[in-house]
């Protein structure tokens, strides 16, 4: 449901009834959020700043909600996949990210040759 709520606009979309996401109303609030919400952020907007091609929301939290039996998932692969994080093997992760930490701080092979030369 969350890759497929991330392929359409909510402009033109009605999310919940499109792909029939059952809401709840956390106690002592008016906002209503999908059944499966593990946290939910009460806010109202303070101040409103124009940052040219968007619009930068500063809000007061009013209140927080938390449900500890919905399980916590995450995105993994650029949003490929989503899944709780005890389902995926950590050492796997462990090596992709020192991966891409190594390839990050590798300076490019021409630069390294000339340092070598000196």
């Amino acid at each position: 449901m969350l890759i497929a709520c991330g392929t359409s606009s909510g402009r033109d979309t009605d999310k919940v009834e499109k792909f029939d996401i059952k809401m709840q109303k956390p106690d002592g609030t008016e906002i209503c959020v999908p059944e499966s919400t593990r946290p939910a952020i009460v806010a109202k907007v303070s101040l409103a700043v124009d940052t040219d091609d968007r619009v930068l929301h500063i809000c007061d939290v009013t209140a927080v909600y938390a449900d500890d039996s919905v399980e916590a998932v995450f995105d993994w692969n650029g949003y490929a996949e989503l899944a709780p994080a005890h389902k995926k093997r950590y050492d796997n992760l462990y090596k992709r990210q020192n991966k891409k930490s190594e390839r990050r701080h590798r300076l490019p092979d021409r630069v390294q040759i000339l340092l070598r030369k000196k």
